[in-house]
């Protein structure tokens, strides 16, 4: 438990000083007087395991502390202050999110959905699940596709995890083998 409590701490002091770093290039921005003319992005690729789950490090089958990762979008000129959205998005859809905001056309072989709707207040939401896919160098596959009342988990090998979030936020009891789930 003091490790895991360490391995915390650590963690914690990292998102701050990258915290505090972000603060320093927007500050910059202000005082260059080029804030209403920059897009700044910040986001990343996955979580952590921080002894959630009994688990470490990142990986499947998909719980929220690894999916659920920050994207945060600061353009003056068309975001006027503070706002916060809860809603289901991917990670394909950032690069469409970029390009609206930029006035570039998204290319057909660009996948996912441009998040302006969103973040300007025209729509509530884009879609009703995200799909979360991992794959290894070995050939090993798995997925998950996760909505707000479910989260259903799929490999290779032939495992399946079913959690009814509606019941189990926390995503802690698998009902992928009760018969009232079939």
């Amino acid at each position: 438990d003091a490790d895991k409590m360490k391995m915390k701490h650590y963690y914690y002091a990292l998102a701050s000083h990258v915290d505090d770093c972000a603060g320093q290039i927007l500050r910059a921005l202000d005082e260059g007087g080029k804030a209403d003319n920059t897009i700044v992005i910040f986001t990343t690729d996955h979580g952590e395991f921080l002894g959630d789950h009994g688990r470490i490090q990142k990986g499947m089958p998909g719980h929220d502390c690894i999916v659920r990762v920050p994207f945060i979008v600061r353009y003056p000129a068309r975001i006027p202050g503070r706002k916060t959205v809860d809603a289901i998005v991917e990670g394909v859809d950032f690069v469409p999110t970029i390009l609206e905001f930029c006035g570039i056309e998204k290319p057909e072989i660009v996948q996912g959905k441009s998040l302006v709707p969103l973040i300007e207040g025209r729509e509530s939401w884009i879609r009703d699940e995200a799909l979360i896919e991992y794959f290894t160098p070995e050939g090993n596959r798995s997925a998950a596709l996760k909505t707000k009342e479910v989260m259903y988990y799929g490999d290779s090998q032939g495992n399946e995890i079913l959690y009814d979030r509606r019941k189990d936020p926390n995503e802690q009891v698998n009902v992928a083998g009760d018969v009232l789930y079939r």
